[in-house]
């Protein structure tokens, strides 16, 4: 099947591997219901700060201001978040920083990608204009105090900060920040990863048989309306959908006609 006006991925080649758990668990979502700012699934927000700088929110995230007069902070409790900096105001010296559990991102005249990753296991900083000082939690936020774990990530790159350190800045994907348009781009990427990023955009369960789940695809799909996507993706490669409701999908092989 072929969507009007909607273009196909194409299938590529492919090994099979285990799919990844597409569930949010009940203490993510908890954990964002006094946030400042949270969004629920398949949700998207864009706040302009005090500083005129601006904000975007992905699905499923929640953050917390605390703007005082020493810096402007924005704590990700969780999901995604874009930072496009305000340049306006020649007197405002204060450090733009994003404060996660694993470190602080502190902006260099930029716009940058920040996003809790699943279960704990880190935080990704993409920069798409200019670069981002990033220093993991055993350095103070403080850009006067001496950092030796500080990395300088620049435009078209991203690092991964975790529990025990910043590591290596390399090249980002392209198109990280598509969401904020309401698309997600995946290039030459495994069916799984991209059926775990469309369940972050709509209620249920959504999973992929793992015989199936290594198949690869390219292209663009809209988050804002995930059935058609999916659809989109039975029509590009040899999988159908399965369950008897759209809140209990399984992505398996497809059938052959008997």
């Amino acid at each position: 099947m072929k969507l009007p006006n909607f273009p196909s991925l194409p299938a590529v080649r492919g090994r099979l591997s285990s799919a990844p758990s597409t569930r949010r668990t009940p203490r993510a979502a908890l954990a964002t219901l006094s946030a400042d700012y949270r969004t629920g699934t398949g949700e998207r927000l864009t706040v302009v700060l005090p500083d005129r700088s601006v904000l975007h929110l992905d699905t499923r995230s929640a953050v917390d201001l605390a703007f005082d007069g020493n810096r402007r902070a924005i704590v990700l409790r969780a999901g995604e978040i874009a930072i496009e900096t305000a340049h306006g105001d020649a007197t405002e010296q204060r450090p733009f920083v994003v404060l996660t559990p694993e470190g602080s991102l502190r902006a260099l005249g930029t716009r940058f990608v920040v996003r809790r990753l699943g279960d704990g296991a880190g935080t990704r900083l993409t920069v798409t204009q200019s670069a981002v000082a990033a220093r993991p939690a055993t350095c103070a936020a403080d850009p006067a105090q001496a950092c030796e774990g500080e990395r300088i990530v620049q435009q078209g790159q991203s690092l991964e900060l975790r529990a025990d350190g910043a590591g290596t800045p390399g090249p980002a994907r392209p198109d990280t920040d598509a969401w904020k348009d309401g698309m997600l781009v995946v290039d030459d990427q495994p069916l799984s990863e991209v059926v775990a990023e469309l369940a972050r955009y709509r209620p249920g369960h959504l999973s992929v048989d793992p015989r199936v789940a290594g198949l690869r695809v390219t292209g663009t799909l809209p988050l804002d309306d995930t059935d058609r996507a999916l659809l989109a993706l039975t029509a590009a490669v040899p999988v159908e959908l399965v369950g008897g409701t759209r809140w209990w999908l399984r992505i398996e092989p497809r059938q052959a006609p008997r």
